[in-house]
């Protein structure tokens, strides 16, 4: 069984995760042509991940690497900012799709 790659000119097939190349003169390529000429229909492509959702986990992490416990005067106020900013960014995040095409 093959699978489609989106990102480039190569199929992968399955059964060891080999990347053949788009190429008439490459014996695998040739294997999956006739394996398609056959009837056959390789898996699609994986969907591509949203990178917004990328970017807005990265902050999320930052947010969460210094929200502290209160310690010094000022710190209970410096964490209801990231609080808030938090929020933000989970509510953006949920009204994203996803997957894009």
């Amino acid at each position: 069984m093959y699978k489609l790659r989106r990102d480039s000119n190569y199929i992968i097939r399955t059964r060891d995760t080999a990347c053949i190349p788009d190429d008439i003169t490459n014996s695998d390529y040739v294997e999956y042509l006739n394996w398609v000429s056959q009837g056959n229909t390789p898996l699609p492509a994986d969907p591509i991940q949203n990178p917004a959702i990328a970017a807005i986990d990265a902050q999320l992490a930052e947010i969460d690497r210094k929200s502290i416990r209160p310690a010094r005067e000022g710190d209970a106020v410096f964490l209801a900012t990231l609080t808030a900013q938090a929020v933000e960014l989970r509510t953006a995040r949920s009204l994203l799709p996803k997957i894009v095409q």
